[in-house]
């Protein structure tokens, strides 16, 4: 599936075991909102992660200097709030990389002239800002989603029947 977002971003997701609607949306929902006029392309594979023992990841796709193209991986079959703040995390780390702020240089990854390679994960400055995020982005997209639909609920009720 394929969306295209204004100034040709592209978010494209496959795979197995997921909502294309809630991947549509999200996915959607983020770039328009905070990666608007990039020009981005993200490829969103779902797949079975659980060997891994993650529920999903980010990375660039050919180059990391300036990067323009990112896959991110999800776990299949994730419950929907889950889903949502994994995919929501992973767009965090995709706004990382194209605000520089998390970058690549000599075989290393840094964030914010940080090296991150050599800390633990959960030390890893990049990933604590995503997880302190993912919650705030899941309670703002719910939020616009349920106000979304109530004016459509009221266009739908304000719209003679005959022409439903």
């Amino acid at each position: 599936m394929v969306s295209t977002l204004g100034h040709e971003s592209y978010i494209i997701h496959s795979g197995y075991g997921y909502s294309k609607r809630l991947c549509g949306s999200v996915a959607s929902w983020y770039v328009n909102k905070y990666l608007r006029n990039r020009g981005l392309e993200i490829e969103i594979f779902h797949r079975g992660l659980k060997r891994e023992g993650v529920n999903g990841w980010c990375d660039t796709v050919g180059t990391n200097k300036n990067p323009k193209e990112f896959l991110i991986e999800l776990d299949t079959y994730m419950e929907k709030e889950l889903y949502t703040r994994t995919l929501l995390h992973e767009l965090v780390h995709v706004s990382q990389w194209v605000e520089k702020r998390l970058t690549f240089s000599k075989q290393h990854r840094y964030f914010m002239s940080i090296n991150v390679d050599e800390m633990e994960y959960e030390d890893q400055p990049h990933e604590k800002e995503a997880y302190e995020k993912e919650k705030e982005l899941l309670d703002e997209y719910q939020r616009e989603m349920e106000e979304l639909k109530k004016k459509v609920k009221e266009i739908n009720r304000s719209v003679p029947r005959h022409l439903l």
